[in-house]
């Protein structure tokens, strides 16, 4: 149900979807798309006799109609489209950097060597995962166009970054952590963040790149190898290195580092550099589905989101130096208990731009009803308007709950909770006689009736009666 106010501000449970104004009432590839997003239908043709989608072929069938225009492809498709094989993989065609690493990658041979194509990715999560995982794995696709080929360093006792795995990617032991503003990001390419609890032992704080709340950012020796950044202005890298492989999230071991100076020793200075290095990317979008079995609209509209939010999340963990599409905008996240909502679009007749939320840890948290808005707020003053890419880095959190000492229930169930102090935990009230002695004689007013979803977001703690006499 859609709660209007005015214009310039709605709450509504449409928010919790995070969604950017595309309908999907119509088949998605009846809409008009945006610049840099596509659509692929794949048929019989496309897989193999062990029924693995053929990678080149698709990148071809794609590049048969948009030849050769884009740095990247990435392409989504659900459980259905992958039929067998990875889940995720950077299919490199061209390589675009000498020294950054040991040759595993190089020129796709049935591929075009002279071609602007870098590489194409492939992730089949959309029916599986959320847009904000989605995201965290785009990056850390694209990324291997340059990353995680360091796997030695020739004056430092030996470091096996890639931690036995398949060679390209950072060992769990490589700290790939940085601070900024207080808040610790770690690196989309992989590795984990370590604490020195006491001398010889270490606790890994970090770790899980494609979660909902790991906030990502590009390492400065990997913005280096990525020709974003010149060597004089990174820092060290700090690599665990165990008295054994162990799993457990505590380790006993030391800690080395690799300065930008022992990779340019051991593999030669990047070239090209930073000055003249590209930094603004082109990448289209596209959702591939099933010959006779077409995409739902919301994959659709899931695949327009991820065009803005992967761009502007890109520019965020690249430090603001490499744009993809030419999304810059200023990504700062606002400040916790900041009230936000997309700038007006000026249409009466569109609803996107009208949802109002709640910043909190680096999330926008939706108001699922106008009631939900005022049991906190007054006014629609103070609320802050912000530009679609800047929205797009803030993944959408947990609905906004009722506040401390609110009475709620469910439909259609008799039970009265109370909200306790800390905001999460609420408790049954059992009897009339506890609830007068609570309220009084007009205790059953202004009991807020919430909706399941809200619900299930709660802790149910024990009753109003037992907590007090307990």
């Amino acid at each position: 149900m859609m709660i209007w106010a005015r214009k310039s501000i709605v709450l509504s449970a449409m928010a919790l979807m995070g969604m950017m104004g595309v309908s999907t009432a119509a088949h998605a590839n009846t809409q008009p798309l945006p610049d840099h997003v596509y659509s692929i239908i794949l048929d019989s043709n496309d897989y193999d006799e062990n029924d693995r989608l053929i990678q080149d072929q698709v990148i071809e069938k794609f590049r048969g109609t948009h030849p050769d225009q884009y740095d990247f492809i990435v392409f989504y498709g659900t459980t259905a489209t992958q039929r067998s094989g990875d889940f995720g993989a950077f299919f490199p065609i061209v390589k675009s950097a000498e020294n950054i690493g040991h040759e595993f990658f190089g020129p796709h041979p049935s591929l075009s060597t002279d071609a602007r194509l870098h590489g194409a990715v492939f992730l089949h999560g959309l029916d599986k995962h959320t847009d904000t995982q989605l995201v965290g794995l785009s990056l850390h696709e694209i990324s291997h166009d340059w990353l995680a080929y360091i796997s030695h360093i020739s004056d430092k006792p030996f470091v096996d970054f890639h931690g036995g795995n398949d060679g390209v990617h950072w060992s769990q032991y490589v700290d790939t952590s940085t601070m900024h503003d207080g808040v610790r990001f770690l690196s989309p390419n992989g590795g984990a963040a370590w604490d020195e609890l006491s001398e010889g032992s270490f606790l890994r704080v970090l770790q899980g790149i494609f979660g909902e709340t790991t906030p990502l950012k590009f390492h400065p020796i990997e913005l280096y190898l990525m020709g974003f950044l010149t060597p004089e202005s990174t820092i060290p890298f700090s690599i665990l290195i165990p008295d054994a492989e162990q799993s457990s999230e505590v380790v006993t071991g030391r800690r080395e580092f690799v300065t930008v100076y022992d990779i340019i020793n051991t593999y030669g200075l990047r070239t090209p550099s930073a000055n003249d290095a590209q930094t603004a990317f082109s990448i289209a979008f596209v959702l591939l589905e099933q010959e006779g079995h077409p995409s739902s609209a919301e994959f659709m509209r899931r695949v327009i989101n991820l065009s803005q939010y992967v761009p502007a999340q890109w520019y965020r963990a690249t430090d603001g130096l490499s744009s993809i599409n030419g999304i810059t905008a200023d990504l700062a996240t606002p400040p916790n208990r900041t009230l936000i909502k997309l700038e007006n679009d000026g249409n009466p007749l569109t609803t996107h731009d009208t949802a109002v939320y709640l910043v909190e840890n680096g999330k926008r948290r939706p108001f699922l009803n106008e009631r939900l808005y005022f049991l906190r707020y007054s006014t629609f003053e103070n609320i802050q308007e912000i530009g679609p890419e800047r929205m797009a880095t803030l993944p959408v959190g947990a609905p906004v709950l009722p506040p401390p000492n609110t009475w709620v229930k469910i439909q259609s169930v008799p039970k009265v909770y109370v909200v306790q102090g800390d905001g999460v935990t609420i408790r049954w009230i059992p009897t009339e006689e506890t609830a007068q002695e609570l309220r009084g004689e007009d205790w059953n007013r202004n009991i807020e009736t919430i909706d399941v979803v809200l619900y299930g977001q709660f802790t149910i703690g024990t009753s109003i009666d037992e907590f007090q006499n307990g």
